[in-house]
């Protein structure tokens, strides 16, 4: 099973390229750097059960038909 490593930052596009340059980035990457445009849902449920419980489940979209389903607390 692979490793996800969720890192988010906030550039305005122009500074895409300078920041997956960035040498410490480099260093803790294990393989090459990427940029990815993904869209995640998240799901709720009618009574906030998941929520009372401090869990998140999403569904993040990636290129073509892969789905990534995660369940987060």
């Amino acid at each position: 099973m692979g490793r996800e490593v969720e890192l988010k930052l906030e550039v305005p596009p122009s500074a895409i390229d300078e920041v997956t340059n960035l040498p410490w980035l480099r260093e803790i990457s294990d393989g090459p750097v990427k940029c990815e445009k993904l869209v995640t849902v998240y799901l709720y449920t009618a009574k906030s059960k998941l929520q009372e419980h401090g869990l998140a489940l999403r569904v993040r979209h990636h290129t073509g038909k892969n789905r990534l389903q995660t369940l987060s607390g």
